[in-house]
């Protein structure tokens, strides 16, 4: 019979949903201070998954005593990575032509000022990236198509798990 996996447990698995959630913000602000790749609107937006699901993971590890407390929690991680797939994969369509942009996605080169006032304060801000056009590709996807795999892979995975978890849990008490 095979045993239970200690690395699928819920400590484990709420850890794994924080650190997902830390890697992944760490990973966009390197590419984007580091790196220089400036990040669109959806961009931005996409790191917010990310950080609600390492709070929601982090806080299904200190709970994790109680069943139905983390069990939540872990469910929001898990629901949390699967929304920022959800934005990722909007911005996959976006960059594809699928999608039409939204306001602040617009492409800000072909402007045009009044005065020079205008042109000033526009310049002393930061500098608008078009979302249609990706900064970064590695192996013929962008950054978004990336996150979009991997977010939704692991979002998948977590809830999986979780379900296991709490099957066996039941099974046992």
């Amino acid at each position: 019979m095979l045993r239970y996996a200690s690395l699928f447990r819920r400590p484990a698995l709420s850890f794994f949903a924080a650190v997902f959630g830390a890697s992944g913000l760490i990973f966009a602000y390197t590419a984007e201070h580091l790196f220089g790749l400036l990040p669109c609107i959806l961009c931005i937006y996409q790191r917010i998954p990310f950080l609600t699901g390492m709070i929601f993971g982090g806080i299904s590890f200190i709970a994790s005593r109680r069943s139905a407390l983390s069990c939540l929690f872990l469910l929001l991680a898990a629901l949390s990575y699967l929304t920022g797939a959800g934005i990722a994969a909007f911005h996959v369509g976006v960059e594809q032509g699928l999608f039409t942009m939204t306001e602040k996605c617009e492409d800000f080169s072909s402007l045009s000022y009044d005065n020079f006032e205008d042109f000033a304060a526009s310049l002393m801000g930061k500098p608008h990236v078009p979302c249609d056009k990706p900064q970064f590709v590695f192996l013929s996807l962008s950054m978004a198509a990336w996150n979009a795999l991997i977010s939704s892979l692991f979002g998948c995975a977590l809830l999986i798990l979780l379900y296991i978890d709490v099957k066996k849990y039941k099974a046992t008490s």
